[in-house]
């Protein structure tokens, strides 16, 4: 009788744990269907922010490059990669220097369990500030974002979002407004509007700048390829598909995602609720 009963009860719980599943799964469709109908893509090139590819460079050639960077004088230069371990210390301090020229921004590594990693002291306190460039999943789609998300550490940290700290230091005034309408640890769906083809892009190897580019603008620095390193699924992917994805459209750099975030708060997008 015990046996059954525990075999009942076994059974009881799967069946509750596949009814939360599909419960859920009818939750992120409504919520994914609601976004798709809401996704308006621009088709102008977005003129405040250049994509820099940088491959796989070193600090060296990272170093070369922010300093051509930061001749052209940038209003920020946001930086999506983590400096975590120390390297070539020769190398390490030309990047650290080149660093400390433009107003950069740094990225900061999230974890899955809540617990972050900074970029080491050599380069972030030459930098002018730095956000968690994290971004959360949903059924394989690279879906929603926290803009300030409450850490598990024993500080409880409260941590911005990259292209929160990015867009505060373009237009602190646009910034502030946004940053009023948002919940602190809330999770929001990504606004996709915009294209690896609505920015202007240098790629790896490129290391001569045209200022018109560069100067006053965001630059934000990134792996852009050419392997599918730091690329994502995305809901643009559904678009038109009637269920199948088409990765052409939906798979997504994580600089780009950052673009399409940083767009969100200078536009002062009402952001939808996860």
């Amino acid at each position: 009788m015990i046996k059954i009963r525990n075999i009942f009860g076994g059974l009881g719980v799967l069946l509750l744990i596949i009814v939360s599943f599909n419960v859920n799964r009818i939750k992120f469709i409504l919520k994914v269907d609601d976004l798709l109908e809401s996704i308006n893509l621009i088709e102008a090139e977005v003129e405040f922010i250049t994509l820099v590819n940088i491959g796989d460079g070193d600090r060296e050639y990272l170093a070369s490059v922010i300093n051509s960077i930061s001749e052209c004088n940038p209003k920020v230069l946001a930086i999506d990669a983590f400096f975590l371990v120390p390297k070539e210390p020769q190398k390490d301090m030309l990047l650290s220097k080149s660093i400390a020229k433009s107003p950069t921004v740094l990225a900061i590594k999230g974890h899955g369990d809540g617990y972050y990693t900074e970029s080491l002291p050599i380069f972030k306190n030459n930098s002018i500030g730095s956000g968690i460039a994290q971004s959360f999943h949903h059924y394989g789609l690279n879906l929603t974002f926290k803009p300030i998300r409450i850490m598990n550490d024993v500080n409880r940290t409260h941590l911005q979002h990259f292209s929160l700290v990015v867009a505060h230091h373009f237009d602190s005034v646009k910034t502030n407004k946004f940053r009023k309408k948002v919940k602190l640890d809330q999770e929001y769906l990504i606004d996709y509007k915009a294209t690896i083809n609505n920015f202007k892009m240098y790629d790896y190897g490129e290391t001569t700048f045209n200022c018109d580019d560069i100067q006053g603008k965001i630059v934000l620095m990134g792996y852009l390829g050419p392997t599918n390193e730091d690329k994502f699924k995305t809901p643009l992917g559904l678009i038109g598909s009637k269920g199948d994805y088409n990765p052409e459209l939906g798979d997504m750099y994580g600089p780009v995602i950052i673009a399409n975030q940083i767009l969100s708060v200078l536009d002062n997008v009402k952001l939808k609720e996860y």
